[in-house]
């Protein structure tokens, strides 16, 4: 496995999950009656464009992954700029003590 350190975010690619869909006559009228006699969560009836889109975003699990506080960018900008100043601070130590060496 290789070690891999990425400062800017690669996104991940998304995959559409396509599944066929076929045609049974006697599931169609099982899966009617039960809807008819046990209706869903949805008890208006009406069909809502989006609905499950929505509820995906409003939970963070749009994708199918759940989304984490406080995201890897802040981190991964942090450590960038603690780098910069390590390297900074040690580029001043050794001027500082270059006379000494010498």
């Amino acid at each position: 496995m290789a070690f891999r350190l990425t400062f800017l975010r690669i996104p991940e690619h998304r995959v559409y999950s396509y599944k066929p869909r076929f045609y049974d006559e006697a599931k169609e009228r099982i899966a009617e009656a039960e809807e008819k006699y046990h209706p869903k969560e949805n008890t208006t009836g009406k069909y809502i464009p989006g609905l499950e889109i929505r509820e995906a975003y409003r939970k963070g699990t749009v994708g199918g992954k759940k989304k984490q506080a406080g995201g890897s960018g802040v981190n991964k900008l942090v450590l960038f700029a603690t780098l910069i100043l390590l390297f900074i601070a040690a580029y001043y130590l050794a001027k500082l003590f270059e006379p000494l060496f010498q």
